[in-house]
């Protein structure tokens, strides 16, 4: 079930004066959170890829999500007609690594419709105003 999806405005690393946006949406499936962090291409100065554990602390930080919250990387329709999704972990020294997964692995882990993550955020217009 999805619980929250907005427009987060982040840091892109610790020593940049300015700010960054992706999407995020938080799923809870069967007692496990999850984040899906979509890349807002060319809307945004810096990719999702390049600062998922910048967002990450700074979702942490801002209590929208705990430690334990799996992270996936999405990329919007670029990729395969659907777009990309990558399961992201942290290691030593909060380092990601990124695992590719499916849409339908994808949909199942998070209990939701195929169209909620086809959703695309350029299209959306509660998204589109923010």
């Amino acid at each position: 079930m999805k619980v929250s999806d907005f427009i987060f405005k982040f840091k892109p690393n610790d020593y940049s004066h300015e700010y960054s946006i992706c999407r995020v949406r938080i799923f809870l499936h069967e007692g496990i959170q999850f984040s899906l962090l979509t890349d807002l291409d060319d809307q945004s100065p810096t990719s999702v890829t390049n600062s998922v554990e910048y967002i990450r602390k700074q979702l942490i930080d801002e209590g929208f999500i705990d430690n334990d919250t799996i992270i996936i990387e999405h990329y919007e329709e670029g990729f395969s007609g659907y777009g990309s999704f990558d399961i992201v972990t942290f290691g030593h020294n909060n380092s990601p690594n990124w695992v590719k997964t499916t849409l339908k692995k994808t949909q199942i882990m998070l209990g939701c419709s195929h169209e909620e993550l086809l959703d695309s955020t350029l299209k959306n217009k509660r998204l589109l105003k923010k």
